[in-house]
């Protein structure tokens, strides 16, 4: 089953040195939102628009936020994200 894997948009978010306050303003939401996001609370998860903004922002497929995903399916993610 594919799945919306919540950790992981957190996980970029650490990565890049970003905090939610920054985060959410570039991608245009609110912190409550975007921590909703990272939490996984139900029923948040972001849609397909701001999937995208996100997977621009940070240079990942969409795949990469969903397990049951195959990683063979997902673009090659850079070294620092392994």
């Amino acid at each position: 089953m594919i799945k919306y894997n919540p950790t992981r948009l957190q996980h970029l978010r650490r990565v890049h040195d970003m905090t939610q306050d920054e985060l959410s303003v570039k991608i245009g939401i609110t912190k409550r939102s975007l921590s909703n996001y990272e939490l996984g609370r139900e029923g948040s998860a972001p849609n397909g628009i701001m999937l995208e903004k996100i997977c621009n922002l940070f240079g990942v497929t969409p795949n990469y936020f969903f397990d049951g995903i195959e990683k063979t399916d997902q673009k090659e993610l850079p070294s620092k994200l392994k």
